[in-house]
């Protein structure tokens, strides 16, 4: 009954994703490569409540039921086919984000997802990923953005150019915003795509366990760095605004 509405479902299906993702990388360790890291996934598998989910069925066939699928012609054929009843019946591009797979290409953080705060946390975990992935080159009259690899992987979820740049510069660093905002066209109210040129940085199947290696707030926008040392690591953490970690 908790699982009724959609945020919880999500919140739920977020955390236990990445519960398993934990869980396999400390019984098995992390995958190395991309064989390794499909076995992985295709394998390692949790029953929840009548049901027996793998990590990839999590993914893609409840978490992301209701998104595109990959760009990749052959990757359609890794995904798996299986229907569950308690699939989401929503689509966000940010959950694009929120799932983190433990690849050194993600951010090294992962949140604990709570159904009461989970907007703003998809927020965050948007924000992170972008904060720590993107970057920028300018050079004359153009800007050159690398985005992650999963903006391209899944780019029906972002639309068009255009509109992919439209919803993820609130989420850029503020020197690249500054950037973009060169490119702006206030008459058509949209940006100019003939200066913006947008790749994709590679991607590495190689994972490590999701730890919390720095203490980060988000302010305004903005990572405030501080020190964590003290903290215990192969755990899971949740940030919250008002400064405060708990695990």
């Amino acid at each position: 009954k908790s699982l009724e509405s959609e945020h919880h479902k999500l919140a739920f299906f977020l955390n236990l994703y990445h519960t398993m993702v934990l869980h396999a990388y400390l019984i098995l360790g992390p995958p190395s490569t991309s064989l390794r890291f499909i076995s992985l996934f295709k394998d390692v598998a949790y029953q929840v409540g009548d049901d027996i989910m793998s990590l990839a069925e999590l993914e893609h066939c409840i978490l992301r039921s209701q998104m595109s699928l990959p760009s990749s012609f052959l990757s359609r054929f890794v995904i798996p086919k299986s229907h569950y009843s308690c699939h989401l019946q929503i689509s966000d591009y940010r959950i694009n984000f929120a799932l983190n797979c433990g690849s050194i290409s993600t951010p090294a953080q992962v949140l604990v997802y709570s159904p009461d705060k989970l907007d703003g946390q998809l927020d965050d975990a948007t924000r992170l990923a972008l904060v720590e992935t993107t970057s920028y080159q300018h050079g004359g009259r153009d800007v050159v953005i690398t985005l992650p690899k999963v903006c391209q992987w899944y780019e029906q979820d972002f639309g068009k150019p255009d509109e992919a740049v439209a919803l993820l510069e609130p989420y850029f660093r503020e020197e690249v915003r500054e950037r973009l905002q060169s490119c702006w066209q206030s008459e058509i109210n949209a940006f100019d795509m003939s200066r913006i040129w947008i790749r994709y940085e590679d991607f590495s199947f190689a994972c490590r366990a999701l730890t919390l290696r720095e203490h980060q707030h988000l302010w305004n926008g903005r990572y405030v760095r501080g020190s964590a040392n003290s903290l215990p690591t192969n755990r899971v953490f949740l940030y919250e605004l008002n400064g405060s970690v708990s695990s």
